[in-house]
């Protein structure tokens, strides 16, 4: 059986990196909303990572209303996954 990791993205604040409240990944606003982006399997370690997303209200229904953003979005978060 595989263990989960959970690797959880979000921009660099003033805000404790052990709290429950992160930037959002767009605005970097404070938000404690997270959004699953998907998952890996390590071929090599016995776990799967999945990816949650930090990201606010308000930039989520902007990403859920317009395709053109949600693929920039998508793009970048596959980017800033692979730059780990």
């Amino acid at each position: 059986m595989k263990l989960l990791r959970q690797m959880e993205i979000f921009k660099d604040t003033n805000l404790p990196e052990d709290g429950w409240l992160q930037g959002c990944f767009i605005c970097y606003g404070p938000t404690g909303r997270l959004v699953e982006a998907g998952q890996s399997e390590n071929k090599n370690e016995n776990y799967i990572t999945e990816y949650l997303v930090y990201l606010c209200h308000t930039c989520k229904e902007f990403i859920n209303r317009s395709h053109p953003i949600r693929e920039e979005y998508e793009e970048s978060i596959i980017a800033y996954i692979e730059n780990l």
